[in-house]
């Protein structure tokens, strides 16, 4: 008699659960303050695997490159700083942080991505 199916094949431990949801809870905290500072601005936030960096990336100015910012302090202070980053970002690529963000303006190649991304600016 067996203890359960031997078919199972574990993906995470309980470790790896926490580790996924200690990055969530970093997303989501950084997503909603940018969402309210700046609501008409897409963005996608990355969180690295041990939960110390957080790259904020605006995908209508470039997928690949964005801003670093580093998790460590209280959810305060690192909302401040992923606004203040990404209000960097805009910045740099002239987009209005106001209610009507343009992107229009953006030189982009051939795959879409804003030609200056790397050098992070226009």
């Amino acid at each position: 008699m067996t203890n359960g199916p031997s078919n199972v094949i574990q993906l995470a431990d309980d470790h790896d659960v926490a580790a996924l949801a200690k990055q969530r809870r970093i997303r989501n905290t950084i997503g909603a303050a940018l969402g309210r500072a700046y609501p008409t601005t897409p963005w996608h936030v990355s969180v690295s695997a041990c939960s110390t960096a957080a790259q904020i990336t605006c995908p209508n100015i470039s997928t690949e490159y964005g801003m670093v910012i580093h998790c460590n302090g209280e959810t305060s202070t690192v909302e401040r700083k992923a606004v203040m980053m990404a209000g960097e970002l805009l910045e740099r690529f002239r987009v209005s942080r106001g209610e009507h963000s343009n992107f229009d303006h953006i030189a982009r190649n051939i795959q879409g991505q804003a030609r200056h991304g790397k050098a992070g600016g226009v």
